[in-house]
């Protein structure tokens, strides 16, 4: 197991209307140790760099690797998750896999051991839940030592547009319906 500790990359800041503006969390799971299992940490970093208006809003950005369950406090008050990681569905290397479902059981099923526990963690809140959505990116290795493969590099930055493609729509939607909003994203 990789003890790797989740390392906090915060780029938002309390809107002066907090009270109406969602407070939206991105997620970035994987070891960029593992060629393209990182690439939830990579696009994060990305996004950072590239997306410095979210200064504006009430968006973090959370590079958690391997330990999300390490970073569960980071949950606690949000009212939007997007978790960028690795995912194997089949698909062409490079390819964004949009997960959005609203029932946490059915997320055991169709995503990774990260996502489960993630699910684990959003169980043990205390409080409501928020409402998260994964965009899964099809690996093409995931092998120690190694950095992204040249296929997911290059996808990397249509990884980040679509990213920011929804937390652009959450910040723009009120926020009970913006989960009905991120559904739409492709």
């Amino acid at each position: 197991m990789v003890n790797l500790k989740p390392s906090f990359l915060s780029v938002g800041k309390h809107s002066p209307f907090a009270d109406t503006d969602p407070k939206i969390l991105i997620v970035g799971l994987g070891d960029p140790r593992c060629g393209d299992d990182g690439v939830g940490v990579h696009a994060v970093r990305l996004i950072r760099r590239q997306h410095p208006y979210f200064w504006d809003h009430d968006v973090t950005i959370l590079e958690a690797g391997v330990e999300l369950l390490c970073a569960l406090c980071a949950l606690e008050g949000v009212d939007l998750v997007l978790v960028i990681d690795a995912m194997r569905a089949g698909a062409a290397p490079g390819t964004v896999h949009p997960v959005d479902e609203p029932d946490l059981t059915e997320w055991d099923i169709q995503t990774g051991p990260r996502e489960k526990d993630l699910c684990n963690a959003l169980r043990l809140m205390i409080g409501p839940l928020p409402h998260v959505a994964v965009l899964g990116v099809e690996p093409e290795n995931a092998d120690y030592g190694r950095e992204l493969s040249q296929t997911v590099k290059r996808a990397l930055p249509g990884v980040a547009a679509t990213a920011v493609d929804y937390v652009r729509r959450w910040i723009n939607t009120p926020l009970g319906a913006a989960s009905a909003a991120s559904s739409g994203v492709r």
